[in-house]
């Protein structure tokens, strides 16, 4: 118990470090609610020793004592308020008149108050009267009446765990006590703090305590929840007063001091009456001091055995379990002779196993040895019990692992045979690791007692299971019987159904091939009836058409008594021969071998295998001779089947392809679209898949591939694979590529051209669309070159609606022909004025039956006003010329007349000027200088 009490004490020292540490880490997160002035604890007022009213009516008791040094500690006012417990505690609850009190934990509490650092760890004892015969653990408690305290943890975890004990709760655990001591209930469940002294106060002491401890528990100080400010004074005080020794000097007054005897209150009275009759004393000691040792002992010896038999037949009434009445017997053991430890080992062929043991960790027992060594193979061996004062200095002088395996630790030792009718059936050893403690004659005897008890405990038990066992096992097999009788009798009435209304062929024969009988199904599929085949041979009906095939099935029979699957041909009765799938087994019937037949028609089946056959023969040389490459795919993309033009596509031989998956051998940027198109078809249902990504070959050259995919699925329509086609489209993408940086320099080069550069196209289907066009398109119809290249209307709907249709039947005269196409035609642009456009363009005949035209269109509408213009000027012009005709011919009249009148008047001058010029020449012509002579010259020309 001290070593017990350490270790608790230990734990609780280091359970409120760690909880101190934890506490002031998470200070910060504390709503810090005001400590009230002063701080008021309230409790039971009968609740010893932790708080009670003294002889004074003062409130007294551990958690006083500890409460108010807690808030010396802490530098804060405290008030006591001590009642009836159950109004005490409504008062905590719903007033603000009482802020702290001391409670046992529970869940349930734990939502409405905050617990501070547990300063204790209790647990409850459970007390009946002495003479009880019927209550030895809590099992037995059942529709009992049990006192508790009212409004405890007690009482609320009995009422969940344990509701058909009938709880009599009482306003305190010394009334529970006085219940049961005057007869008011069957037994009483108190905590381990109260003290020998409530008991012996009760006036008739005859309660002991029964069974295991339960209900574990911490017990703490408490706050209502929020109260974090006080909570954090009450934990810093609780974790001070550990530390400096004020807490354990308070828990020492309260739970370790005994009351003053009444030897030490009378010791001088006695003395002085010890002194009158010491000389007496001294006489009758002399004389009666053998007698009385050996009374004593005697007395010890009848009290000891009597009170351990008491205990022993009352744990073995009502108990079915051998293990659970060892369990508590030997707490009753270990409890009278106050030892440490004990352990039952049991005789199981030549070993010596464990039973049961207490005050000793499972890991440090050894399961079994040998019953010839050590000390258990000399109380065996003697059949008498044995004692031991001091395990060490034995252990120097022979093998201790023999002798004391894993009891290093224990220095007394006390065994003794289980007899059952002078036959060992195992033994029993007590333990004390007291270096005072030394097993008595006494002891032995005891243990003797106790020995014979458990040994016939354990003899009754296991013969009180083998029983049941038995019982059990004759049951079963009763069961057994008759459900295999009814099997049997189904079984039967089964095989008769089943015989008779299988559309198989179901036949019995003799191994001679004699038939016995037929179903309906051998008559349907051969034609025979039975008046037909019974009691003659498949021989003679000649039904098998390779009379190998039979004598194959009876050597199959006689060897494995049953032949499966046996395809053979069977000639009907029309003639006709059909191929069976047959199975057969031996049956006997009036205790003679029979053959049972079962034969199945599945000719078209063959036939569709045939047929099935070779279509995947010419599956497999059409994939394998197929000029592009072709797999099977898994659903996680693992290459199933690859033909030789794919992996001559990729550079892998087969086998390594066949060690990769798909997304290896993808480009990094293709995987997560491939990924999804996959997924796609598997969860969507779209079986078929077109799309194109890049491979990586092996040699590292990245080339792109055009995948047509289907998935094949099951019956179930589950997906099975995919089916893949695999071109290599590389070129093509080069091709496309180059025709991309062709348009690329097409449209710098016709950036800047307001005109329509186009190619027109129309489809097989007949539907038009602009695959190429210009800028300029913006300045032509009003649109992008990206909206007409796969839909023409963004152009049409542009024409004026009086020149539509005239375009359209130019359009399909210059297809039907291949001739030039030439157009002037209005458009009508939203926001614009009135255009006119001229279209010229050649047209070309592609391999797919479509035409497409490469040509321009312009804008013409300023040389369609201009024409309009100069035809208007012409018209005016053609009036102007006529007018001026007219007036010039009657100018020129009047010329005429006025020539001819100049002409008249001047004759005769230019004759004279002519005649003297000749003259001049004639006469003067040497006089004259050169100058002279040039311009009579002149003159004359004139």
């Amino acid at each position: 118990m001290k070593s017990v009490n350490n270790w608790i004490n230990a734990y609780l020292i280091t359970l409120l470090f760690v909880v101190f540490l934890l506490f002031l880490f998470s200070t910060p997160q504390y709503s810090q609610t005001e400590v009230p002035n002063p701080v008021v604890f309230g409790s039971d007022s009968n609740f010893p020793p932790y708080e009670f009213l003294d002889e004074n009516g003062k409130p007294a008791g551990f958690s006083i004592d500890l409460m108010q040094a807690i808030a010396d500690e802490m530098g804060f006012n405290i008030e006591f308020k001590l009642g009836i417990w159950a109004e005490i505690k409504n008062e905590f609850e719903n007033k603000e008149t009482i802020h702290v009190s001391d409670m046992f934990y529970s869940e349930e509490r734990d939502k409405k108050f905050d617990y501070a650092i547990p300063h204790e760890i209790t647990y409850d004892k459970i007390y009946v009267r002495k003479d009880n015969k019927e209550i030895f653990s809590i099992s037995d408690l059942a529709n009992k009446k049990v006192a508790v305290y009212m409004s405890s943890t007690l009482e609320e975890y009995l009422t969940k765990n344990h509701p058909k004990i009938n709880l009599i709760p009482v306003p305190s655990e010394q009334d529970a006590l006085i219940l049961l001591s005057e007869g008011n209930c069957d037994a009483a469940i108190v905590s381990n703090i109260i003290q020998n002294e409530v008991i012996t106060k009760l006036k008739n002491n005859n309660l002991i305590v029964i069974g295991r401890p339960l209900f574990p528990r911490e017990f703490s100080l408490v706050v209502k929840k929020g109260n974090d400010k006080l909570l954090k004074l009450i934990n810093v005080g609780l974790v001070r007063l550990k530390g400096n020794g004020k807490f354990n000097e308070l828990h020492k007054n309260w739970f370790t001091t005994q009351k003053e005897s009444w030897i030490s209150k009378n010791l001088v009275l006695i003395i002085s009456v010890l002194v009158g009759m010491v000389i007496l004393f001294v006489i009758i000691n002399i004389s009666l001091r053998v007698l009385v040792r050996r009374k004593t002992k005697e007395l010890e010896f009848v009290n000891s055995r009597l009170k351990l038999i008491s205990n022993v037949k009352a744990a073995r009434i009502d108990k079915y379990s051998a293990k659970e009445q060892i369990a508590e017997l030997l707490n009753y053991i270990k409890d009278t002779f106050k030892v440490d430890a004990c352990i039952v080992r049991i005789i199981e062929g030549n070993q010596l196993k464990l039973w049961g043991s207490v005050g000793i960790k499972k890991e440090n027992i050894i399961e079994a040895f040998a019953i010839n060594e050590g000390v258990g193979g000399k109380i065996i061996s003697t059949k008498k019990a044995i004692r031991i004062k001091n395990i060490s200095v034995e252990k120097a002088q022979v093998e201790a692992a023999k002798l004391y395996p894993n009891l290093y630790e224990f220095i007394s030792y006390a065994g003794a045979p289980l007899l059952i009718e002078d036959k060992v059936i195992g033994i029993i050893g007590i333990y004390s690791e007291k270096t005072e403690h030394e097993f008595s004659e006494i002891d032995l005897e005891h243990l003797k007692i106790v020995a014979n008890q458990i040994a016939i405990s354990i003899e009754n038990s296991t013969l009180f299971e083998q029983n049941i066992k038995q019982k059990e096992i004759l049951i079963e097999q009763i069961v057994s019987r008759k459900k295999a009788e009814e099997t049997l009798k189904a079984s039967e009435e089964k095989f008769k159904l089943a015989f008779h209304t299988s559309p198989d062929s179901i036949n019995i024969t003799q191994f001679d091939g004699t038939y016995v009988d037929i179903n309906e199904g051998f008559t349907a599929l051969s034609g025979f009836t039975k008046e037909d085949v019974i009691g003659k041979t498949s021989t003679e009906l000649n039904i098998w058409v390779d009379i190998k095939d039979r004598d194959k099935l009876v050597e199959g029979l006689k060897t494995e008594g049953r032949y499966s699957n046996l395809e053979a041909k069977f000639r009907m009765k029309n003639g006709d021969v059909i191929i069976g799938l047959m199975s057969a087994s031996i049956i006997s019937l009036s205790n003679v071998n029979h053959i049972l037949t079962i034969t199945r028609n599945i000719t078209e089946i063959v036939k569709a295998q045939e047929k099935l056959q070779e279509s995947e023969t010419r599956f497999r040389t059409a994939f394998e001779n197929s000029a592009v490459g072709m797999c099977l795919i898994s659903l996680d993309g693992k290459f199933l089947q690859v033909n030789s033009k794919l992996c001559q596509m990729l550079g892998y031989y087969a086998p390594e392809l066949l060690s990769l998956n798909f997304q290896q051998i993808t480009h990094p940027d293709d995987i997560l679209q491939s990924n999804a198109y996959i997924s796609e078809a598997i969860n969507y249902e779209n079986i078929n898949l077109h799309f194109e990504n890049r491979y990586i070959k092996k040699n590292g050259d990245v080339i792109w591939i055009e995948v047509s995919s289907s998935l094949l699925r099951d019956e179930d329509n589950e997906p099975l694979y995919f089916i893949s086609q695999i071109i290599d489209i590389s070129e093509r993408k080069i091709a496309e590529d180059q025709l991309r940086q062709k348009d690329i320099e097409f449209r710098k080069l016709s950036a800047h051209v307001p005109d329509l550069i186009f190619q027109f196209t129309k489809n097989a289907e007949g539907k038009y669309y602009v695959p190429i066009a210009s800028d300029g398109i913006i300045n032509i119809f009003g649109c992008l070159p990206e909206e007409v290249v796969d839909d023409f209307s963004p152009i049409a709907k542009v024409i004026h609606p009086d020149d539509a249709q005239r375009v359209i039947n130019e359009i399909e005269l210059s297809a039907q022909n291949l001739t030039f196409f030439e157009c002037e035609f209005r458009v009508l642009i939203p926001g614009k004025d009135l255009q006119w456009i001229y279209s010229r363009s050649t047209p070309e005949k592609l391999p797919d039956e479509s035409v497409t035209w490469y040509g321009f269109n312009t804008n013409t509408t300023e040389r369609k006003l201009a024409m309009d213009e100069i035809k208007k000027l012409n018209e005016t012009l053609e009036q102007k010329v006529i007018e001026r005709t007219t007036q010039l011919e009657a100018t020129n009249k009047e010329l005429e007349s006025f020539a001819y009148s100049v002409s008249h008047d001047l004759r005769a001058p230019l004759r004279s000027i002519d005649g003297f010029s000749q003259a001049i020449l004639e006469d003067y012509y040497d006089n004259l200088d050169e100058l002279g002579k040039n311009f009579l010259n002149r003159i004359r020309a004139s």
